[in-house]
């Protein structure tokens, strides 16, 4: 008896991690939840300049993506 109920554990276990792995996990953040360093989307040039000074570098670069320049 103990052999069968150690196979029935062993079935039960496998698809509860089954189920548990193939489950998807989803969670959505806003764009106004997001922001590194202070700086968020939709941070103007001049804002960024208040937080971290004038820059040493500045580089433009194109976004295809977006079909313009990011600086």
């Amino acid at each position: 008896m103990l052999h069968w109920t150690r196979k029935l554990g062993a079935v039960l276990l496998a698809a509860f991690l089954s189920c548990a792995i193939l489950t998807p996990c989803q969670a959505r953040i806003s764009a106004s939840g997001v922001a590194i360093g202070g700086v968020a989307l939709g941070t103007t040039p001049w804002q960024v300049k208040k937080i971290y000074g004038e820059p040493t570098d500045l580089r433009r670069v194109y976004s295809k993506a977006d079909g313009g320049y990011i600086t």
